[in-house]
């Protein structure tokens, strides 16, 4: 048995089968780049930032072809990674070194997005099929200038130079954080709807984002939406008092 199976073994027995969650084994293989298709889950979670040293190489993730999960918090290394798999269904990585995610990852398992105060620019060119992405947090990102197609409840609080959100699904419930994004001047284009939002499942959080003010497409489109609103809810109470009254 060679040495990079009795590591897997030995991190097998504490973390589950395949998952590395101890600090000086997680070390190990990327410092060693002791990597293998046998690895599944890699979960750091350092109690304060720490640096790695320059001998930390993110090579080692191209050898987990079958790697689902990777959460690396509160670590900061100078070199992010060429390979990510595509099997990975959670992403959570803070303080992510590279402008971009690498050309070669295709997110579509993705489930869960976490890169907060990273060095992204945007996260990938183009549109993406992102059947299963149910959460994305880029807050502090404040690089980021651009991000994919909203889903689920993208929190995007401190992107400094963020200018554009993407179109807005109009087929779900969906709620926008983008608090203090000093650069924010428009939403997305409400003509590219495939149907009206609906007030009650549409949540957005702008606060300081005064350059909103000026965007006339979604300032007609939020009245719009409440007059319908109104419209629908004065209906409603009137054919709630006309069935009352008909059983007096």
């Amino acid at each position: 048995m060679n040495v990079k199976e009795n590591l897997s073994m030995s991190l097998s027995n504490v973390c589950g089968v395949n998952r590395l969650c101890h600090r000086n084994d997680i070390f190990h293989v990327f410092v060693r780049n002791t990597g293998t298709k046998a690895i599944k889950g890699i979960r750091l979670c350092l109690p304060e930032l720490e640096e790695a040293n320059s001998s930390w190489n993110c090579e080692s993730l191209s050898k987990m072809f079958k790697l689902t999960f990777l959460e690396l918090n509160n670590l900061i290394i100078y070199s992010g990674p060429k390979f990510l798999p595509d099997s990975l269904r959670n992403l959570i990585w803070s303080w992510y070194p590279s402008r971009f995610l690498p050309g070669s990852y295709r997110p579509n398992l993705l489930i869960e997005l976490k890169m907060k105060n990273s060095k992204l620019v945007r996260l990938w060119d183009g549109k993406q099929d992102l059947p299963y992405l149910k959460s994305i947090d880029l807050r502090d990102s404040k690089n980021l200038t651009k991000t994919p197609d909203l889903t689920g409840i993208p929190n995007l609080e401190r992107c400094e130079r963020l200018q554009q959100l993407p179109d807005l699904p109009s087929n779900r419930v969906l709620e926008v954080r983008v608090d203090n994004c000093g650069s924010l001047k428009q939403l997305s284009e409400p003509s590219k709807l495939n149907k009206p939002i609906n007030l009650e499942d549409f949540r957005l959080s702008s606060v300081n984002c005064f350059g909103l003010a000026d965007d006339e497409g979604w300032n007609n489109t939020i009245f719009s939406m409440l007059r319908r609103m109104a419209t629908q809810r004065i209906s409603l109470k009137f054919d709630e008092f006309r069935i009352a009254n008909s059983w007096r």
